[in-house]
């Protein structure tokens, strides 16, 4: 679960401004995209909130909220949690409030989006509805295209390398020599993906400006 999301990059998107309502109200909301969450998908989001150093109190909160859109009884919620997402905004409560001052840089943005996108592929399957609420957040956030396209693209990479990974592992006939000097490799593609994750949400501000023409 989340493979690519613990470990380096944990202390990295661990550092946005985000209150801790808002984090996991956007966590537990992205889980019922697709309806109603599997238990173990439900298991995973508190796992997510614990590395974040999200309180019980919080996630409470957020599901609460969540809850009370009822999406528990369709297989795409796309348009449900869109129409939604202003009255959250701009309602003066704390949920989903994201366009404040809590968030200055578009960087910090890109951690949220990178967050997401690890928390989409973690039951393997990167679904319409969830990159369809992706691109709204992208959208409402002014944030590059070429950010969110280039997070995309590495976490499709890194999940195939750590397929790999898994697929060497497995192997019987093959001896430890070869076997060691093949898993250096892919460890070492992995370790240059997850810098370009990095350099990628690091220059998220610059290229928002840009594209603002600032």
């Amino acid at each position: 679960f989340l493979r690519f999301f613990y470990g380096n990059l944990l202390t990295f998107i661990c550092r946005t401004p985000f209150s801790e309502e808002d984090k996991a109200a956007l966590l537990y909301l992205f889980l019922h995209i697709n309806g109603k969450p599997s238990s173990d998908a439900v298991a995973n989001y508190h796992q997510v909130c614990k590395s974040l150093n999200i309180s019980d109190s919080c996630s409470e909160i957020a599901e609460t909220h969540v809850s009370r859109l009822n999406l528990d009884q369709s297989t795409d919620n796309t348009m449900l949690v869109v129409k939604n997402l202003p009255s959250y905004i701009t309602d003066g409560n704390t949920f989903m409030y994201f366009e404040s001052q809590r968030v200055a840089l578009a960087a910090e943005k890109a951690q949220m989006i990178w967050l997401l996108i690890n928390l989409a592929y973690a039951d393997g399957d990167f679904s319409w509805p969830e990159k369809k609420v992706i691109d709204y957040l992208s959208l409402y956030w002014k944030l590059n295209e070429v950010v969110v396209k280039s997070l995309e693209d590495s976490a499709i990479t890194l999940n195939k390398l750590y397929e790999q990974k898994s697929y060497l592992e497995s192997l019987d006939s093959i001896d430890a020599n070869t076997l060691s000097q093949q898993m250096a490799l892919v460890n070492q593609w992995i370790q240059t993906e997850v810098a370009n994750v990095e350099k990628t949400i690091g220059s998220a501000y610059l290229l928002n400006c840009i594209k603002e023409g600032t």
